[in-house]
């Protein structure tokens, strides 16, 4: 039996942004992989200084992740809406020949949503932007740094770049007891006597 979602959202809230029209081409898909890849590197790195083991990227929880930065960007809103879905029909990874949802995932799950702009900076200093601003917001630090000890080792990391240069990110976390890219997977919760629901 599946545990439900829990969910631990952040919200980085956009002030005086106008909507643009959003066109997409293959170089802005490369940018938005880079971006993705330097993003989660980051957020690996602060983990690392504070001895909690890197997240691996997650590729089915990436691709959802990517429509739904696209689609912040279609509604000019940061929104969380839809969060546990993403999770739960994400392809697994590694692949399942019994599809989604990924049977490895934990139950427990967290996003951050992020608006920037790339103002002739590169991928790596994008990235860099975004990882400061949760960085510095108590709610995504928290999901980051697992700092409410859910277990979570993999993320799907998602950019949408539009032609004006605003940038949309999301990221998705959960633990996976089958993780991708041979990453560690989560420690389990400590049993203590004498509290509901716990199992040995």
């Amino acid at each position: 039996m599946r545990k439900p979602f829990r969910s631990s959202l952040a919200v980085v809230i956009a002030v005086g942004v106008a909507f643009a029209g959003v066109t997409v081409s293959g170089e802005a898909d490369a940018d938005a992989a880079a971006v993705e890849t330097a993003l989660l590197a980051a957020i690996n790195t602060g983990r690392a200084g504070i001895g909690k083991p890197a997240l691996g990227m997650h590729d089915g929880m990436r691709e959802k992740q990517r429509g739904h930065a696209q689609y912040m960007s279609e509604i000019a809103a940061l929104t969380h809406d839809g969060y546990a879905q993403r999770a739960q029909t994400a392809t697994p990874d590694p692949v399942e020949t019994n599809g989604a949802p990924d049977d490895g995932f934990t139950g427990y799950i967290a996003e951050n949503v992020a608006q920037n702009f790339r103002n002739n900076r590169s991928d790596v200093d994008i990235a860099a932007a975004i990882y400061e601003q949760w960085l510095n917001s108590p709610g995504h630090k928290k999901n980051m740094f697992d700092e409410s000890g859910a277990g979570y080792n993999a993320a799907g990391v998602g950019i949408f770049e539009e032609a004006s240069g605003k940038i949309w990110a999301a990221l998705l976390l959960t633990g996976d007891n089958t993780p991708p890219d041979g990453s560690v997977p989560p420690k389990k919760k400590k049993c203590r006597r004498h509290r509901p629901r716990c199992r040995r």
